[in-house]
C-alpha cells in the first residue's frame, strides 16, 4: 500500500490542492560577466526577458512559484495562500470514433494583493523605492509571456507528517491568463500540452514563389543531328545561348530512347547542345526529346524556409500549382532535383507554372509505421517528445497495426491536431493526454488487453451514482473506406478521387428480426495505399464488430478508495444493466473521463463493443488445456471443436 492509498482508506480525508508555475528566469546576476548591464544599483532588472537589459546575454531558467488556499500550509516551502475556491475542471473525455480526446481544461482562480516583493525580486534589498502595487499586476508585467510555459496542479491528501507523497502530480500548460476581474482577481486557464497543436500547421506555411515561369517542357521535338557528347536541337529551339544550360534532356523515343543527360552548353545560333556525359547511343535525326527544367528559385533569401534534403534525413518536397516536386538539393535559394521524373509526384502531373506561383514545402512520409507518423505530428507541432508515450505507442502499433504502414504526403498547411486525429481514425486507434502519467498516450480500439481488468461492482459503486444510457446514435451495420488517393492534390472529399475500396457488411444485423435498418460508415483515408488493403480490410470488420451493436454509457461516483485510471478497462456489475433474466450482467467497458472532485471521483465508461464475441490473444507455451486453464489463463484463445464451442460448451474464440 502505498502513501496515497492509505490516506485514501481513512475515513475522514482533509484534501489540498497546490498549484505550480514555471516562468523563465536569467541565471545571470545583474552587471557580472556575462550579464552586460550597468544601468547602476537600485535599476536593476527583475532577471526576466521582459525587464532584461542585455537580451544578448539572456540566459534561460526556470523559477517555480507554488499557490494554495487560504489557511492550507506546506511545511518547509514558500507557498502563496492565494487560490480562491475550488478550481473549476473540465477533465479529458476520450471520444472512440474521434480519434483524439477532448482536450481538458482547468480554471483556478488566484486573489491579488500587496504583499512584499523579496521573493520576487532578487535585488529588492538595492532598489530606490519599494515594490508598488500587487502580486499579480507586478507578476504579469514582468512574465507577459507565461502562456504556454508548464504549470502543475497537486491534488491530494494532508497527512502528519507531511508528505508529498500522498499527492499526484497533473502537468498542464498556461493556456490563457484572465483578469484581473473586478474583485481584483485573477484567472490561470490551464490545458493539457496537446492544445499546442491546435495552434500550429502541418507543414509549415512557406512565402518562396517562382522567380522564373517553370514549364513543364522547355522544348520537344526531333533532333537534327548528334554527336558524341552533343544533340542538335529541333530549328524552333531558343536561339539564346546557354538558355537550356543545366536542364536535362531525355531521348523519348527513336534512336538513342530512354537516355537521359544533363545540358552542360547551348549555342543559340546552332541549336547545339553539350551533354556532360558521352552518350551510349549517338543520337540522329531520328531521335525524339525532350528538354526539362530540373531546378527552380523560390526568391532572394527565401531558400532558409526549406529543408535541405542532404542534412533533413527524409525526402523533401514542394507543390507548385497542383503539382508535386520532390527536390534533392538546396544551394541557397534554389532547389533541384536529379532528372525529370521528380517532377509530376505523388500522382500527379507534370505542370507548367508562371512566375511568381507560391512554392508551398509538403511533408511526406514513406513506409513509416503509424507510431512513427504520429510522433512526427506532435512533435513537429511544437510538442515536446517527452510528452509523449511512444514506447507504448510502438507497443501497441506492433499488436495492432500491422500491414498499417503510411505512405502519405500532406501538400498545404493544415491544423495539427486535425491530422492527429485524422489518422488515428483511419486506424481504429484513440489518443488522450494523461496528466498523471505526464504522457500522451495511444491505444487500438480492441477487445481486449492483456493485464489487470478492474473489477467495479454495487460495493465500490456509491449507491444511487450509476445511470446508463444506450447509445444508439453510435450503432452501424456497414463500414467502407475508400483509400489510395489517386492525386496528393485531388479533392479528398469525392470518393472518385480514391483508386480502392473496402466494405464490411454485418448482414444479420440489419435483418429484419435484428434492427431491420441500415446504417453505413464510410471513411475516406489519404493515410493508407494500395499495399495497406489487407489492413484497411482488418480496420472496417473491426470497426463494424465493434458497433454492430449500440455501446452503453455509464457513468457512475467512486470513493477515492478505489480510484481508477483514465483509458484502463473496467468490468462494470450493476443492477442498471442485467441480461434477459434480471440479473446484473458484467459488461466491459472502457474509461473514458474521470473527474477528481476530492472528495469523491465522477467517472464515465463507455462498452467496447465487439458483439459480445469471445477474442483472444496468441498464448505463450506451455498453457495448459482449456479445461485445465484458468480465467486469467483463459484471454488467451484455444483452439474449439468444429462447432465453435469449447469441451465444456463455452463460446469458442474469433480471430481479430
Amino acid at each position: 500500500m502505498t502513501a496515497r492509498t492509505d490516506a485514501q482508506q481513512r475515513h475522514e480525508r482533509v484534501i489540498m490542492m497546490v498549484l505550480e508555475v514555471d516562468a523563465d528566469i536569467c541565471t545571470n546576476t545583474y552587471g557580472s560577466a556575462p550579464c552586460t548591464a550597468a544601468a547602476g544599483v537600485g535599476n536593476e532588472c527583475y532577471n526576466t526577458y521582459a525587464t532584461c537589459q542585455d537580451k544578448a546575454n539572456f540566459t534561460r531558467g526556470t523559477v517555480t512559484t507554488k499557490f494554495c488556499s487560504r489557511g492550507q500550509v506546506v511545511p518547509g516551502e514558500t507557498v502563496r495562500p492565494y487560490v480562491s475556491g475550488n478550481a473549476s475542471i473540465t477533465p479529458t473525455e476520450i471520444q472512440p470514433g474521434k480519434g483524439l480526446a477532448m482536450r481538458s481544461q482547468t480554471s483556478i482562480k488566484l486573489v491579488d494583493e500587496p504583499c512584499p516583493d523579496h521573493l520576487e525580486d532578487p535585488y529588492a534589498a538595492t532598489r530606490a523605492t519599494p515594490a508598488q502595487g500587487t502580486f499579480w499586476a507586478r507578476y504579469r508585467a514582468r512574465n507577459p509571456n507565461l502562456v504556454g510555459r508548464p504549470a502543475r496542479v497537486r491534488r491530494g491528501y494532508v497527512v502528519s507528517p507531511f508528505t508529498w507523497d500522498t499527492f499526484q502530480t497533473e502537468l498542464f500548460v498556461i493556456d490563457a491568463v484572465r483578469g484581473p476581474d473586478t474583485d481584483g482577481s485573477v484567472t490561470l486557464v490551464l490545458s493539457d500540452p496537446l492544445k499546442i497543436a491546435d495552434r500550429n500547421m502541418l507543414p509549415a506555411a512557406t512565402d518562396g514563389a517562382l522567380v522564373a515561369a517553370l514549364p513543364a517542357v522547355a522544348d520537344a521535338g526531333t533532333a537534327q543531328a548528334g554527336g558524341a557528347s552533343t544533340i542538335t536541337l529541333r530549328t524552333g529551339a531558343s536561339t539564346v545561348d546557354g538558355a537550356y544550360n543545366g536542364m536535362e534532356v531525355l531521348i523519348t523515343s527513336g534512336v538513342g530512347s530512354g537516355q537521359r543527360r544533363i545540358i552542360s552548353g547551348y549555342v543559340g545560333a546552332t541549336r547545339v547542345a553539350t551533354v556532360s556525359v558521352a552518350w551510349a547511343v549517338q543520337p540522329t535525326n531520328a531521335s525524339v526529346y525532350e528538354v526539362v527544367p530540373l531546378s527552380l528559385n523560390v526568391g532572394t533569401d527565401k531558400g532558409a524556409q526549406y529543408p535541405d534534403p542532404a542534412t533533413s534525413g527524409k525526402p523533401e518536397y514542394v507543390r507548385v500549382g497542383d503539382e508535386v516536386i520532390r527536390y534533392t538539393a538546396k544551394s541557397g535559394d534554389v532547389l533541384s532535383w536529379a532528372d525529370g521524373t521528380y517532377r509530376g509526384q505523388w500522382g500527379t502531373v507534370r505542370e507548367d507554372h508562371d512566375a511568381e506561383d507560391a512554392v508551398q514545402l509538403c511533408r511526406a512520409w514513406i513506409s513509416k509505421r503509424p507510431w512513427e507518423v504520429l510522433r512526427d505530428l506532435h512533435t513537429e507541432s511544437g510538442i515536446s517528445a517527452s510528452y509523449l508515450d511512444t514506447t507504448g505507442w510502438q507497443l501497441e502499433d506492433e499488436d495492432w497495426l500491422n500491414g498499417g504502414e503510411i505512405t502519405a504526403i500532406l501538400t498545404e498547411p493544415e491544423k495539427a491536431s486535425a491530422l492527429i486525429a485524422e489518422l488515428l481514425q483511419d486506424v481504429n486507434a484513440i489518443e488522450w493526454w494523461d496528466p498523471v502519467q505526464q504522457k500522451a498516450r495511444m491505444l487500438v480500439n480492441q477487445p481486449l488487453q492483456a493485464g489487470t481488468i478492474t473489477e467495479l461492482t454495487e460495493a465500490q459503486l456509491i449507491e444511487g451514482s450509476v445511470k446508463v444510457e444506450r447509445q444508439d446514435a453510435e450503432r452501424i451495420t456497414q463500414a467502407a473506406m475508400y483509400y489510395g488517393l489517386r492525386s496528393a492534390t485531388a479533392e479528398r472529399d469525392q470518393a472518385k478521387n480514391y483508386a480502392a475500396a473496402a466494405i464490411n457488411i454485418d448482414v444479420d444485423a440489419q435483418s429484419a428480426v435484428e434492427y431491420g435498418d441500415t446504417r453505413p460508415s464510410v471513411a475516406k483515408s489519404r493515410w493508407l495505399g494500395a499495399a495497406n488493403a489487407t489492413f484497411v480490410r482488418q480496420t472496417v470488420a473491426r470497426r463494424v464488430a465493434r458497433l454492430r451493436d449500440a455501446p452503453y454509457k455509464q457513468t457512475f461516483r467512486l470513493d477515492p478508495r478505489d480510484e481508477v485510471a483514465l483509458g484502463n478497462l473496467v468490468t462494470l456489475t450493476h443492477r442498471a444493466l442485467t441480461d434477459a433474466t434480471g440479473a446484473p450482467k458484467a459488461v466491459r467497458a472502457r474509461v473514458v473521463r474521470m473527474a477528481d472532485k476530492g472528495t469523491h471521483f465522477e467517472g464515465t465508461a463507455l462498452t467496447i463493443g465487439y458483439g459480445g464475441l469471445r477474442y483472444g490473444l496468441i498464448a505463450p507455451n506451455g498453457l495448459p488445456n482449456y479445461g485445465s486453464a484458468s480465467e486469467a489463463q483463459r484471454v488467451y484463445a484455444f483452439i474449439s471443436n468444429n462447432s465453435g464451442r469449447m469441451g465444456n460448451g463455452d463460446q469458442g474464440y474469433r480471430i481479430i
